[in-house]
């Protein structure tokens, strides 16, 4: 039955007389784009596996994900790659970067608990700090911060017993970091970056 009544945010319960959660078990995602991306109020996901995704999952609302795992680097990819090999820049500039999660920049309020990240390799794209792809690499998590205007609630996203397997976690010193694969914010001086945390 149909869960979603109203506009399409207003996840209400399956007869419609209450705010209810959009529930996704057991799912499998592999060599696409996307796997899971919700814009409802509230989702709950139990056991997502993803496989070779530019996008593990992305969740605006409410959400919770718990005993799910993002794998990239399988032998069905090209270095993490589904679709099209990246080692070339024809092949790759079309493409979105490679992220197992990623933290939406706006009303939201998230939990992960149990979530494994497998391959995750820090890649320098090209040598050209002008190009955009310079300043991007694979990532298990990734905060879009692209935005002065839309900015995340005073909320606390939220984790427990995340896990990197053969992921290159990079080395910091000072104020920077470098070499990582694990977590990215990519335009720091925006407002959506400074009101994130974690």
């Amino acid at each position: 039955q149909d869960c979603w009544v109203g506009s399409a945010r207003s996840t209400k319960t399956a007869d419609g007389s209450a705010d209810g959660y959009l529930l996704l078990q057991d799912t499998t995602a592999a060599l696409a784009n996307v796997g899971i991306t919700s814009w409802g109020d509230r989702v709950e996901v139990y056991n997502l596996r993803g496989f070779d995704l530019s996008r593990g999952a992305e969740y605006l609302g409410q959400s919770f994900m718990k005993d799910s795992l993002f794998r990239v680097n399988t032998t069905n990819s090209v270095k993490g790659w589904s679709q099209w090999p990246y080692s070339k820049k024809e092949f790759f500039w079309n493409s979105q970067v490679i992220k197992g999660f990623e933290w939406y920049d706006t009303t939201t309020s998230t939990i992960l608990s149990n979530v494994t990240f497998e391959n995750y390799k820090y890649v320098k794209y090209t040598d050209d700090p002008s190009d955009w792809w310079f300043w991007q690499t694979p990532s298990a998590f990734r905060m879009l911060s692209h935005s002065d205007q839309f900015k995340p609630d005073k909320t606390m996203m939220v984790t427990k017993g995340i896990t990197c397997t053969d992921c290159d976690m990079g080395a910091c010193s000072g104020s920077s970091c470098s070499g990582g694969a694990f977590f990215r914010v990519d335009e720091t001086y925006r407002g959506s970056s400074w009101l994130f945390n974690w």
